[in-house]
């Protein structure tokens, strides 16, 4: 049986086009639009539509070719026209767009297309050839002037033809296999004139060779062939007073390719340099041309799309209207640009002065969120709006490092206990009383953030970090945030990476910081004889810079770390002690024991379920739960008579 074709096939194809190019898939609408012209040529809608894909993926030729055969089978179709006029815009044929436009504006004047085609063609002409493009003939006199001796000179040297390569380079003959001879006796009279015989043949031919290779250069070498640029192209009389507005021709390429193509042009270094990157060959052979040709069609659009657009719009007429901006325009630039100036300055400023506020009151949460806070203010502002901005950038690395260094201090009027504990609080450990007046202690209390956030923040600073105090300071915090997400032999590298820096840029406090983070990791790791070394060693750095106050606290830190028993004060050892303590107080052996087997079935037992083994706790769903029970078609006793009728 013969297949049957679908009716009004062409219709089909025809639409599934115009879909394809509602939703911007013109270059799938395409196989769409030649099937509907193959089977009815003469529609002008799959002319149309056809021409407007191809527009629309460049192809402006064979768009062009579409419209012309539309209008030859409606030459009274306006679409068809307005589809020529704008195409033939599109190819930068602005003289012959503008003519249609203006012949078509008396037939139709709404919608405007014909009215804004006469707009675009006059602006592009004029963007080429008005006033508003500058004297481009007479900047660029020189360089015109300069190519146009240097067609003149080419074109008044005589032919030289180019010698054979038979004279220069010898063809190297193929040895054609010969049979195999018998050897024949020669005698000792025959040998010596053979080889007389090729000695002068060889010494012949070297003199040729010798002599081709002296007298073909002499003969290349003509008066014509030695004239240089400065002989043959006259001097200027006076200095020429004009010159290009664009000064520097270094990287022209990718200038042009940002002026017309915007964020695109990246684009297009993109697809010039995939096609030779090394990473771009694979053993699918088929998947690597197809990526080059990919690669290749993609970069040839983008570059005939910044033409037509230079064409548009002549690089000349954008430099001109960069160098002659009017003075009104650029002193209200300039002061708008000074008002951000001030403005960044100001808030820089007022920065600066909650940081030396917190110093002065040794508030150390205060002095951190401020220096965070102008330290993203600084990262996100441009050098030339903030001036000083290297200036505030080390004020924040130095007010940080002294907020962290000041939290090293003992109060003489305090205990000795309340120093103790001032000690434990500074190097993580938990304390049993939460409320506490001392002021170092408040402020590590209610210190939430997010770690993950901040890491990733501070490690993107360390990829763009150059001196060494900023290294210090991102190295630091990173140990910080490392040591309280118990991330121990992280936070201990990157405090000893913080000393090193400190060691580098001369910064003792730095190094005093980056030791207290170090004895605070090998205390939480209960590595006791690592942590005196090391409060040994800040004690001698104490004693160097001459500071009474550190040298008591790394004493006071000493003394912690020889007496108390840190295994004993971690989190799961203290709420055992708290237990024991509670058991204590009971008043009887039998209560003794009900609590003790209370707390062991609470320890087995998940943290959000505790409470639920608790005497006299009854945890009730408010949500009352659907019964689940299932039908049964097994016979069972007879229920009582329902008062209902099914009538």
């Amino acid at each position: 049986m013969e297949k049957k074709e679908i009716t009004n096939v062409q219709v089909l194809y025809r639409e599934w086009g115009f879909y394809l190019t509602a939703l911007e898939q013109y270059a799938r609408s395409l196989p769409y639009f030649n099937k509907a012209y193959e089977k009815n040529p003469a529609d002008i809608g799959t002319l149309l539509g056809r021409s407007w894909a191809l527009s629309k993926v460049v192809s402006y030729k064979d768009a062009l070719i579409d419209v012309n055969k539309a209008i030859e089978l409606a030459p009274d179709n306006l679409i068809a026209r307005a589809h020529k006029a704008l195409i033939t815009y599109l190819t930068c044929e602005f003289e012959e767009a503008l003519v249609q436009n203006r012949r078509l504006i008396p037939l139709r004047k709404k919608p405007e297309n014909f009215v804004m085609g006469v707009m675009h063609c006059t602006e592009a002409i004029q963007n080429c050839l008005g006033d508003r493009c500058g004297r481009p003939l007479r900047d660029h006199f020189i360089i015109i002037r300069r190519l146009a001796w240097k067609d003149h000179y080419a074109s008044l040297k005589p032919f030289t033809p180019a010698p054979r390569q038979s004279l220069l380079k010898p063809e190297k003959r193929r040895e054609k296999k010969k049979k195999k001879k018998p050897v024949e006796i020669v005698k000792e009279d025959s040998k010596e004139e053979v080889a007389i015989e090729e000695d002068y043949i060889s010494g012949y031919y070297y003199d040729i060779r010798k002599n081709l290779d002296e007298i073909i250069p002499d003969i290349l070498d003509t008066l014509h062939s030695d004239v240089t640029e400065e002989d043959y192209i006259p001097r200027f009389t006076k200095p020429f007073p004009y010159k290009p507005l664009q000064n520097y021709t270094k990287n022209i390429k990718n200038y042009m390719a940002e002026k017309y193509l915007e964020s695109m042009y990246l684009d297009k270094i993109y697809l010039k340099k995939i096609r030779t990157e090394k990473g771009i060959k694979s053993p699918n052979f088929n998947g690597t041309a197809k990526i080059k040709s990919l690669a290749l069609n993609g970069y040839k659009t983008v570059c005939y799309k910044q033409e037509l657009l230079r064409t548009r719009r002549p690089f000349y007429y954008l430099k001109y209207l960069e160098v002659h901006s009017t003075g009104a325009l650029k002193s209200r630039q300039d002061e708008q640009f000074q008002i951000l100036q001030e403005n960044a300055t100001k808030y820089a400023d007022k920065r600066i002065k909650a940081l030396n506020f917190g110093l002065a009151n040794k508030d150390w949460k205060y002095v951190l969120t401020n220096a965070e806070n102008l330290m993203a203010f600084c990262e996100k502002t441009p050098k030339n709006l903030l001036n000083n901005r290297d200036m505030y950038m080390s004020a924040v690395y130095s007010s940080v490092c002294n907020a962290h260094y000041d939290m090293k201090r003992i109060n003489n009027n305090q205990s000795e206990h309340d120093q103790l504990k001032r000690v434990m609080v500074t190097f993580g450990f938990p304390i049993s009383r939460t409320p506490s007046r001392d002021s170092v202690i408040a402020q590590y209390r209610d210190n939430i953030i997010d770690h993950n956030k901040y890491i990733t923040l501070y490690q993107e600073r360390l990829r763009n970090a150059e001196t060494p105090e900023e290294l210090a300071w991102i190295y630091h915090e990173l140990s910080r945030f490392y040591s309280d997400k118990k991330r121990y032999e992280l936070s201990r590298l990157y405090a000893k990476k913080c000393l090193t820096e400190g060691r580098i840029c001369d910064n003792t406090k730095w190094v005093i910081n980056a030791l207290t983070l170090i004895i605070k990791v090998n205390l939480l790791q209960s590595h006791k004889n690592d942590a005196k070394n090391e409060i040994l060693r800040a004690i001698d750095v104490s004693k160097e810079i001459g500071d009474p106050a550190v040298k008591k606290f790394m004493e006071k830190a000493l003394v912690v770390t020889t007496v108390y028993n840190f295994e004993e004060l971690q989190g799961s050892k203290e709420l055992e002690a708290r237990e024991r303590k509670i058991i204590s107080l009971m008043a009887d052996t039998s209560m003794k024991n009900e609590a003790a087997h209370l707390f062991r079935m609470m320890a087995i037992m998940p943290a959000k379920r505790r409470m639920s083994v608790m005497p006299g706790v009854k945890l009730e769903d408010p949500v009352k739960r659907v019964s689940n029970k299932k039908m049964s078609i097994m016979p069972g006793p007879q229920k009582e008579a329902m008062d209902l009728d099914y009538y």
